[in-house]
């Protein structure tokens, strides 16, 4: 068992060291087409439609629960199930979008209708994504993590070089998951079967379940890159943005990871959560040790050299990505466990975090620096208290063992 869950680590390192070139590569053109200040908002843009797809990860989990116990009626239902819902999310968040836009300044009915689409598809296809990580095929999660960053790439720079802009980027993201949904299917590894289809209510349940459980974090997750947008700005919120994609694309490695661990706690309840944040606290120290060195470098030759003075900001948002790292491992490893109760605690601690932020950026003037010693301690407490939380209840846990 450890070996095979090693060889499916590799696996979803190598889609996920694919899909991080081919982020490079997006990187390195849409910068240099978009300018540090329309790289800003796009990555703000971007960042959000992430915040939104944070809980497809609670149902890319849950589908692999179920597809974990057999049953090939129940995927049925379950693949119909979420293209039904993916098709509502999206004509949900298209009036959300609406009240939103603004704030990023960004404005027209075409990032509406499109970054509420990329939402949709994302949405479906973690749910298709789940059926391979139910099967534990983690080759073929892995190819189509790497192929959709490819394809992403690829439209991206033929829609720069026919002059559109923050669109093209935008509809590149689109193309690229439309196409890696069509590649898990045309893989000759889903049946599609239209007969006797039925909508899980169960499967929606337990979904908005996971969807009020994870949301807190997804928010928590593009916290930095919104109040960036809001209280720095121009030039300054380009070079955040320019770290973010490396801080960012690190703690999404840390969700697959993480997404990895919880399939093999399924299947023989092994505690592999120490694993999965040794492992996640290891990359994060490298990358940090080599922005230290290369920082500057790397940031010259991906977003060229307008984004130069990003690279005295990139180990500091390594820094203060970690936090982000380790909290996944925990919000996946606490889903696990079904306390039911804690999407409360969570969603409390949110408010609390997000009006302390708020009501102190609006109080003061912060440099670049500084800004990220706010966000880092405010990471690092929120992980903090729930280590806590997981540290009393398992310890709550044990005792009620020992008593009966």
């Amino acid at each position: 068992m450890k070996s095979d869950f090693i060889n499916s680590v590799f696996f979803v390192f190598l889609g996920m060291f694919f899909l991080f070139l081919s982020n490079v590569g997006f990187n390195i053109f849409s910068a240099r087409f978009l300018g540090p200040v329309l790289y800003g908002e796009f990555n703000s843009f971007f960042y959000l439609l992430l915040a939104f797809s944070q809980p497809n990860n609670a149902l890319q989990l849950f589908v692999a629960k179920e597809v974990s116990k057999g049953g090939r009626d129940k995927i049925k239902d379950i693949l119909f199930s979420i293209f039904v819902m993916g098709i509502f999310l999206f004509l949900i968040l298209s009036l959300v979008m609406y009240f939103l836009l603004g704030f990023y300044n960004i404005k027209g009915i075409f990032y509406l209708v499109f970054g509420s689409l990329i939402v949709g598809l994302w949405f479906v296809l973690s749910g298709v994504r789940g059926i391979f990580q139910g099967r534990l095929d983690f080759l073929t999660y892995g190819l189509n993590i790497g192929f959709e960053g490819i394809f992403r790439m690829f439209f991206a720079l033929v829609f720069f070089l026919l002059g559109l802009k923050i669109s093209g980027a935008v509809l590149s993201s689109v193309f690229g998951a439309f196409l890696a949904l069509l590649f898990l299917f045309f893989n000759n590894k889903i049946e599609i079967e239209f007969d006797g289809l039925n909508f899980n209510f169960s499967f929606l349940k337990n979904f908005l379940y996971a969807f009020f459980f994870f949301l807190p974090f997804g928010l928590i997750f593009q916290l930095d890159l919104s109040f960036s947008q809001y209280f720095i700005g121009g030039e300054e919120n380009g070079y955040i943005t320019a770290c973010s994609l490396y801080g960012k694309n690190l703690v999404l490695l840390s969700m697959v990871l993480a997404n990895v661990v919880f399939s093999y706690v399924l299947k023989k309840s092994e505690g592999y959560f120490i694993i999965g944040s040794l492992i996640t606290s290891v990359l994060f120290m490298v990358a940090f040790v080599f922005s230290l060195l290369f920082g500057r470098w790397l940031i010259v030759f991906v977003q060229g050299k307008d984004f130069v003075n990003a690279g005295k900001f990139l180990p500091l948002y390594i820094l203060v990505s970690f936090p982000l790292g380790i909290l996944q491992q925990i919000m996946n490893y606490i889903y696990a466990k079904e306390i039911k109760f804690f999407p409360f605690f969570m969603w409390g601690l949110f408010f609390v975090f997000f009006t302390s932020l708020l009501f102190l950026f609006k109080s003061f003037v912060f440099s670049v620096n500084q800004f990220f010693f706010v966000f880092l301690i405010a990471f690092l407490l929120i992980d903090i208290l729930l280590a806590s939380f997981i540290f009393l209840y398992n310890k709550k846990l044990l005792l009620t063992k020992s008593l009966k």
